[in-house]
């Protein structure tokens, strides 16, 4: 399946609210947040647990990222005092694609639980009345049939508990804990050059001119939305595609995120911190009070310079996390969800990191001029759908398997004969050529035919090749059990 998106088929857009689940056979899943204690000081910690029911008939895999069972890599609760949002003070995390290890199976009639205490990444300092609620976008489940033999996927619109009240009492501690504080500017208005913190030479060539590029996305970015002219601003593909449906005030708040992402990447100075380049599942995470030191994680290392999950991308998606600069959230990751967020939530779209880095990535190219130019470039590829067996399905041992996937050539080039599919890595496949020419602005019908052995489990990553062999676009793949 497509790169950031393991789990985007057949997907259900389903609904719960204020704690109270569908029926079983539609949304299964009911939160619930309590606490053993109710009445507090500031002073103690603010234990609560966390639990997750699974009230249908099958087995449940949830992608823990958006819940706490695994910690907290996010924003996943909506917390206030008085009536006014606390803020969240935990890391903002951007990750890779999810792997089965990063599910957790909740059995029929089973549950799971966590707890934790949320005064630990939510600023609860001071004293008052606050309600806790956990509220999630775009949880995603994969739910196994065993009964019908199969696996379908699953995307929760939202899933909320029930408020949970608690009362605060004792002194302010404001002044206990220092807040995080901007970098001073630069006299000259260029960018700083950065700090480093736990990065060796490697690393630190490594990180190259991430920095620049990031910048440079920026400034592109912020100069297109002011130059597109209005009455193109409503049709215009790179802007709809992700923060949705025109509205001239939403315009303005994305247009004044990059001004600020320009501004923070030419005259602040970044601490760049490789303190968890050896957790290959994160590419990076930052704490949104704490501008600007990005922790800088092992698959930023592996990411391409440029391009799509990019390390100037990642630092645009960072950096657009601070309440100093854009305060965004991640409300989806990868562009299969991200698109789904803008044409679903544009209020939603314009405030998710992602979606930022996507946008100043522009890959698939769609324009970068804000004149409404629509050149495009020669080498493009955008995966559209697949065809089953899905992701996690099971399929027999020691037979010939056959995947199909639909590819648009969104590129100016002709793919020919002489092009093809590059396996980028995996158990099984191999790589192949076109069996027909694909001209551009059509979809190929892609597929690849592998003898699938004794292995538990296969697993297969490609791209669309041209005829030197240089790989570009969408990557695309498969996960496949088998018995």
């Amino acid at each position: 399946m497509k790169k950031g998106i393991l789990w985007g088929f057949a997907l259900a857009c389903l609904v719960l609210a204020g704690g109270r689940p569908a029926s079983a056979s539609d949304a299964p899943l009911f939160a619930e947040v309590t606490a053993a204690k109710t009445a507090l000081t500031t002073e103690d910690g603010v234990n609560v647990r966390f639990t997750l029911t699974n009230q249908g008939a099958s087995d449940l895999f949830v992608l823990q990222w958006k819940t706490p069972l695994a910690g907290f890599e996010g924003d996943l609760f909506a917390v206030e005092r008085d009536g006014e949002p606390v803020p969240y003070t935990g890391r903002l995390v951007k990750r890779a694609a999810p792997r089965p290890s990063d599910y957790v199976r909740i059995e029929a009639g089973g549950r799971v639980s966590a707890a934790f205490d949320l005064s630990a990444v939510y600023d609860m300092r001071q004293p008052g009345t606050y309600t806790v609620r956990y509220r999630a976008v775009g949880l995603e489940v994969v739910r196994e049939d065993f009964r019908a033999r199969q696996t379908v996927s699953e995307a929760l619109d939202l899933l909320e508990s029930d408020a949970l009240a608690l009362t605060l009492s004792g002194r302010d501690l404001r002044g206990d804990r220092p807040e995080g504080e901007a970098a001073p500017e630069a006299a000259d208005g260029k960018a700083l050059t950065p700090t480093y913190l736990n990065c060796s030479n490697g690393q630190i060539s490594s990180i190259g001119s991430a920095l620049a590029n990031a910048q440079n996305y920026a400034t592109e970015s912020y100069n297109f939305l002011v130059g597109l002219p209005a009455a193109s601003r409503p049709g215009d593909p790179r802007y709809t595609t992700w923060f949705g449906a025109y509205d001239s005030t939403r315009y303005s708040t994305v247009q004044s995120h990059y001004q600020s992402l320009k501004d923070a990447f030419s005259g602040q100075t970044f601490q760049l911190d490789c303190d968890c380049a050896s957790d290959n599942t994160l590419y990076a995470y930052v704490f949104a009070n704490q501008p600007y030191h990005v922790h800088l994680c092992g698959a930023f290392f592996s990411a391409p310079a440029t391009g799509t999950d990019s390390k100037a991308g990642t630092l645009v998606h960072e950096t657009s996390h601070f309440t100093v600069v854009a305060g965004t959230n991640d409300y989806a990751y990868g562009q299969t969800a991200c698109k789904k967020l803008a044409s679903k939530t544009p209020k939603k779209a314009i405030a998710n990191a992602d979606s930022h880095e996507y946008f100043a990535e522009n890959n698939p190219f769609q324009s970068i001029h804000g004149g409404g130019a629509t050149d495009k470039a020669a080498n493009c590829a955008q995966y559209v759908r697949e065809d089953p067996p899905y992701d996690y399905s099971y399929v027999p041992k020691n037979a010939w398997l056959t995947k199909t996937w639909y590819i648009k050539n969104c590129g100016t080039a002709t793919w020919t004969t002489s092009w093809g599919v590059q396996k980028l890595w995996g158990n099984a496949c191999g790589s192949f050529n076109f069996t027909k020419s694909t001209a551009p602005g059509a979809t190929a019908k892609v597929w690849a035919t592998c003898f699938l052995g004794t292995a538990a489990q296969y697993e297969v990553h490609f791209k669309v090749k041209t005829s030197g062999g240089t790989t570009f676009g969408d990557e695309f793949w498969f996960v496949l059990n088998t018995r």
